[in-house]
Formats: C-alpha cells, structure tokens, sequence
C-alpha cells in the first residue's frame, strides 16, 4: 500500500547514537543491520499514519483477555530481620547501599 512518501533513511550515526541511548554495543555489520531496520519501521509508521480510520470506533482496551494464572496466594515472607542480618552493610535495622543520587 505504498503512498510515496518515505520519511530519510535512519544514518549510521543516528542508529550508533540509539545504540548508545540504549547502552548497546554493536559492531559495524550489525549497527547497518539495526539502520536498516529503523529505516523500515519508519517507512511502516508513515504507512501506518496514512491509513484512513475515520469510520474506526475507537476502542480503549482491544484485547479481551481474562486472567488465566493461578490465584493469589498471601505466604509469609522472609522475616526483615533476617534480611537485614544477612545485609552487608546495615544501620538501624535497614540496609545500607551505595548513594546514587546527589544531594542538593
């Protein structure tokens, strides 16, 4: 269902870049493969967008799925006590970890 608009092919240096963003590490043979494939989902999304849906009802939910896994089950759980006697580091009855947000 072609509609002749394409939006620009993904550059190798946007696709290294969401590599990155995404903490991936690709060699060259498989970062052209990833640009390459964005380049078709780009395409796909403008087909997508180019879709005439005016007579879709809207829906909020599609899938009508009931939930087919066991039921919940309250147990006990590892007593905090425990949990924190076997903590490598601990004050005052919590555990101790490493700062990872800087104070203002």
């Amino acid at each position: 269902m072609g509609t002749g608009v394409k939006l620009p092919e993904v550059s190798i240096d946007e696709a290294r870049r969401i590599a990155s963003v995404a903490h991936i590490s690709l060699d060259d043979e498989k970062l052209e493969r990833v640009r390459l494939e964005l380049t078709r989902l780009g395409d796909c999304l403008v087909e997508l967008e180019q879709l005439d849906t005016s007579d879709v009802e809207a829906t909020t939910y599609v899938i009508s799925a009931i939930n087919i896994c066991r039921e919940d089950e309250s147990i006990p759980g590892m007593p905090s006590e425990l949990i924190v006697q076997n903590a490598p580091d601990s004050v005052e009855g919590f555990i101790r970890v490493p700062a990872f947000m800087e104070e203002e």
